[in-house]
């Protein structure tokens, strides 16, 4: 699949010259991100909390070297197919504080409105905000807490669809993770998601109309899908499309991660370069290099990069020997070494570590205050007993500690048989493959 192929919205924008003088602003810092807001009230209608997140999202993409990432759709297969349990909040590492991940052939659908129906999403933006915080929530104090870890802003991109009836008829979700919370709670990434995207008081409604659908969806304003049977199914579309995400981003920071910047964006980069060159040797650039001014700002200046490009499933080795006729199903990858498991095991360790101490301490006073020589030997060998095995203790903590911190490793998802003999292998296909 070539680059041109993949639709990205941040190479959509902006998209009027009003737009443009916001961005442009707010990209200068000649205002706020919190000041921006004011641009999208819309006079007798409500706040486009919509467009302004889709705003904010872009402004940070940008700040950040517009950081564009492609996960192939055999690679989401594989992502989607993995657990995020015993994930936690230290092991989410973005790359970048702000990224924009593209999904070509994702099917995942989020809801646009009664007109336009489900959307498939094709993108995500996400973007790492700490410290002092623009953006509130009701109730949320406006100083970050001691030791912040942040929220992680997500913007979920629908493609137009067959009921779209011009380009940007098409459908948004934002949400924000809030790390502090997540690990206040003791969820894992995987409980935490589940969590919150199928709790529906926290869907946000700035619009005077919400109460209007009708209206909502003619002035292209959205909200969540009425029915439990279409709020459910934008729940597990949303909640794959995140596992997709944040299984890549562990990826992208796991042993052996394959990343490969896109060549077409290469030669893009290139030809800008090229073009900038010839502009700097002309005497007057504005009127004798119109050309080429023209065209070097119409090739984009993302940097893409596509992770595990060549990734593709092989089918399970056949069975052998006699038996039921195997029912194939997915076993279900997952990150390894479970660092929530680590965390345990070295608690565990820390306390019978304590012990053997306090024990050891005991039975040192014990002979140091002993009557008798032959009552001291009584505790020797208890005490050369208790030395050995708190030294063993302490390197097992020691590399217990040193799992806890070493990178993750992929255990991929696999499909196999239920029934009648077990598959001999299953298989990782590495090599070209071409997207359709």
């Amino acid at each position: 699949m070539k680059l041109s192929d993949i639709p990205m919205m941040h190479r959509r924008v902006p998209f009027d010259d009003y737009h443009a003088e916001i961005l442009t602003a707010l990209q200068k810092g000649l205002v706020t991100r919190a000041e921006s807001a004011r641009y999208f009230d819309m006079p007798g209608i409500g706040f486009h909390r919509s467009m302004w997140m889709l705003t904010l999202h872009l402004v940070e993409h940008k700040k950040y070297g517009q950081q564009s990432f492609i996960v192939p759709k055999a690679m989401q297969d594989a992502l989607v197919r993995t657990s995020l349990a015993g994930v936690t909040v230290d092991d989410l590492r973005m790359p970048y504080p702000s990224i924009y991940m593209a999904l070509p052939g994702n099917t995942r659908s989020i809801w646009g409105g009664n007109q336009t129906l489900w959307h498939e999403v094709r993108g995500v933006f996400a973007w790492h905000e700490k410290g002092d915080r623009e953006l509130l929530r009701p109730g949320e104090e406006p100083v970050p807490p001691e030791n912040d870890r942040g929220l992680i802003h997500l913007y979920l991109w629908g493609i137009e669809n067959e009921r779209s009836k011009h380009r940007g008829d098409d459908a948004s979700l934002w949400v924000a993770l809030d790390l502090n919370e997540m690990h206040a709670s003791g969820e894992d990434l995987e409980a935490y998601l589940d969590r919150i995207l199928r709790d529906r008081k926290r869907e946000t409604k700035d619009h005077m109309f919400q109460d209007n659908p009708e209206l909502a969806d003619m002035l292209g304003f959205t909200f969540l899908p009425k029915t439990d049977a279409s709020f459910n199914k934008q729940a597990e579309g949303v909640i794959d499309t995140l596992r997709i995400l944040f299984n890549a981003l562990i990826y992208m920071d796991s042993d052996g991660a394959e990343l490969e910047r896109d060549p077409d964006n290469l030669a893009d980069h290139a030809e800008r370069e090229s073009l900038r060159k010839q502009l700097a040797r002309k005497k007057n650039p504005k009127k004798k290099g119109r050309r080429i001014i023209k065209r070097f700002y119409e090739i984009p200046t993302d940097t893409v990069t596509w992770v595990g490009r060549s990734f593709g499933y092989g089918e399970p080795t056949p069975a052998t020997g006699t038996g039921t006729p195997q029912r194939r199903h997915w076993v279900r990858g997952h990150w390894w070494p479970r660092r929530d498991t680590i965390q345990r095991r070295i608690e565990d360790a820390q306390s019978d570590h304590r012990k053997v101490l306090d024990e050891y301490r005991d039975l040192k006073d014990a002979v140091s205050n002993a009557a008798s020589p032959e009552d001291a030997s009584d505790h020797l060998v208890r005490l050369a007993f208790l030395r050995g095995k708190a030294q063993k203790a302490e390197s097992e903590i020691k590399s217990l500690s040193e799992r806890l911190e070493s990178r993750r490793r992929w255990v991929k998802p696999y499909q196999k048989g239920s029934r009648g003999s077990t598959p001999t292998s299953h298989t990782y296909m590495l090599g070209s493959e071409e997207e359709g």
